[in-house]
């Protein structure tokens, strides 16, 4: 074993990943545990590679479990654990490393709003993703991504207003942004579309999660 060349390794792979050469990347980080199978944070970022760039959701989950069998304080490989385990259906499991990543990582703000979007707004849980989301935005009021998908969240559920607000905050703080300028797009397509009725769209997600508070209140509001 020698932990000086893994370092060096895991340090091209960082280099790499940040000039966006993710194939480099995940050789060096490949590179790194097989120097030195006890580099926890080389295990925490091929993990993480292996899954957004290959989608190898099996090898992504051995190598974030290694990750936290050798470190279990690296909230950042909590919360990639608790995105690709919610792939894998394991959603129990997948949950308590997101609460996990709240506590541990560095930057809860990113956790927060993660969270909110991969795991509680897909599965009907939107009183809560918007808890989480407003924590998001409470942190890291320019917060792009909290912004876009908070947005997208309430667009879905007819909340038009407040979600053209909220993309409206996230392209005049990064006007370029092209996931944002692409979401933004489509909430304006389906906003002008005929058959899409706000009222109905915001009914039904008060009825999936009587516990939407902000929902109920945006409806209470409409029937004034």
């Amino acid at each position: 074993m020698n932990t000086a060349n893994s370092q060096a390794h895991y340090n091209n792979g960082l280099q790499a990943k940040s000039n966006s050469e993710y194939g480099r990347a995940i050789d060096e980080f490949r590179l790194a545990v097989d120097v030195d199978p006890d580099n926890a944070d080389a295990h925490k970022e091929l993990g993480w590679l292996t899954y957004g760039i290959n989608g190898s959701l099996i090898e992504a989950c051995n190598h974030l479990e290694s990750a936290l069998c050798l470190n279990a304080q690296l909230g950042d490989a909590h919360m990639y654990l608790g995105i690709v385990l919610n792939r894998l259906s394991k959603l129990g499991e997948s949950e308590a490393h997101f609460r996990i990543a709240l506590e541990q990582s560095e930057d809860p703000a990113i956790v927060h709003s993660t969270f909110a979007e991969d795991f509680l707004w897909h599965k009907g849980r939107y009183g809560e993703a918007e808890q989480h989301f407003l924590e998001a935005l409470r942190l890291c009021p320019e917060m792009t991504l909290a912004l876009r998908d908070y947005a997208r969240m309430l667009s879905c559920h007819g909340r038009d207003d407040e979600a053209q607000n909220l993309f409206q905050r996230a392209l005049d703080i990064d006007p370029k942004n092209r996931h944002t300028k692409r979401a933004y797009e489509e909430f304006m397509r389906e906003k002008e579309s005929d058959d899409r009725n706000p009222d109905e769209c915001l009914r039904a997600a008060v009825k999936k999660d009587p516990s939407y508070v902000g929902g109920i209140a945006a409806l209470n509001n409409r029937s004034i």
